[in-house]
Order: C-alpha cells, then sequence, then structure tokens
C-alpha cells in the first residue's frame, strides 16, 4: 500500500510554492543551507524546527500537534539604517502574502504563536541579516490501530413483536400460539422473522497519520 505523504512535507512545500512567487525573493529554499553566497541574496530558508505531540483520546492514539515553521529572510544592505529598513519591509512581505491566504491557512488549524528574531552581521563593509519568522502552528492527528479480525459482515433478523404484526395475541400465562413461540404468550415473538437484513463493511483502511483534516480538521 502506498505510504501517505508526511504532513510536516506538505506544509514546506506549499509554503515554499508561495514565497517562490514573491518578486524580492528568486531563491526560495526547502532546506536549512548553510551561509549563502552574496550573489544567491535577498534569499529565504524554509524549514519545520519541531514537533511536539498532545494526547487527547484514552482509546486510540490521537493527537493535537504543535508545529514550528521557520521561514529564514537573508540579505545584506551598506548601513545599519538601510538593513533594519528592508529586513522590516521583507518580513512583512513574507507575513502578508502567508497569513493573508485563506488556502495556506486552511493546511492547520489555527497559528498559534508567530516569533520574529533579527541577526546582525555587523563587520565588514556590507551589514548582513538574517530575520527567523518562528510559526507556530496546531493541527491534529491520528494513528489508527490496524484490527486484524475485521468486522466484515453482520446479519439481522427480527421477529416483530407487535400485535398488529404478530399473531402470538394469548393472555400471559397461555401456549404459544406455534411450537417453538414465546412461552409468556401476549405479546411476544411467534418465530416468524418479519424484516431479515445483512450488512457489509467495507475492507479495513489503511493505517494513516492524518492531520486530522489539514486545517481545522477540514
Amino acid at each position: 500500500m502506498p505510504v501517505p505523504v508526511p504532513y510536516l512535507t506538505t506544509l514546506r512545500k506549499e509554503t515554499v510554492t508561495r514565497l517562490a512567487a514573491l518578486t524580492p525573493f528568486p531563491r526560495v529554499y526547502d532546506s536549512r543551507l548553510p551561509q549563502l553566497k552574496r550573489e544567491l541574496l535577498p534569499a529565504l530558508r524554509v524549514y519545520t524546527n519541531s514537533a511536539s505531540h498532545q494526547g487527547r483520546s484514552i482509546s486510540i492514539p490521537d493527537f493535537v500537534t504543535t508545529a514550528h515553521l521557520i521561514v529564514q529572510i537573508v540579505c545584506e544592505d551598506i548601513n545599519d539604517a538601510a538593513i533594519a529598513e528592508r529586513i522590516d519591509v521583507y518580513c512583512e512581505v513574507v507575513k502578508n502574502a502567508l497569513l493573508c491566504d485563506g488556502k495556506w491557512l486552511q493546511l492547520f488549524e489555527r497559528v498559534l504563536t508567530m516569533d520574529v528574531e533579527i541577526d546582525r552581521n555587523v563587520e565588514g563593509e556590507w551589514r548582513l541579516t538574517t530575520a527567523t519568522i518562528d510559526f507556530g502552528v496546531q493541527y491534529s492527528c491520528s494513528y489508527e490501530p490496524v484490527v486484524p479480525d475485521w468486522l466484515q459482515t453482520v446479519g439481522m433478523k427480527v421477529d416483530v413483536i407487535d400485535p398488529a404484526a404478530d399473531p402470538n395475541t394469548g393472555e400471559p400465562g397461555t401456549p404459544p400460539n406455534v411450537d417453538g413461540g414465546y412461552e409468556g404468550g401476549y405479546p411476544g415473538p411467534d418465530g416468524r422473522i418479519e424484516v431479515e437484513a445483512t450488512f457489509i463493511n467495507p475492507v479495513s483502511p489503511f493505517p494513516s497519520t492524518k492531520p486530522n483534516g489539514q486545517a481545522k480538521g477540514k
């Protein structure tokens, strides 16, 4: 059976696709690359840092999960004032591109936190600056247990005891109207099956790790 695509992989790819469409950033990397060369700037790095799971079910492994999606902006300019303004603009471009995108927001249940950290290198003629935007997003995931003795078929037979449908209407204590019928007399089954049905369950599903529907369980 095919292995489902991991949720965090989907989250990173969807984020990279959106950021790669932004004019200021000709290069968006789906990885935590080492130091970037000057000719590659400005550039973005997208990666997931950590994920914590909190159980919410006593019957199956079902979790509310918080993951940290990291978007790093790397750029440089000639002085502190210029690079400060540039990095502020870039941060707003990234935040608006993601947080105003309704389809991106449907990838998880909600944004819990958003932290921005600025790291400046003041050595040399140019000022290299990295802004790290940490999105703490919440989603749900369940691990469905494998059931080796999966229930496939259920048969049901109904002997109606309503006097309108069942002729066994003698007084309590009287013999049943048919052999093997209800010994208590009226009301009771007469051994005649009025309703019969067979229910067939689908094949056991492949166990999956699904963020319960990406986007608020949708």
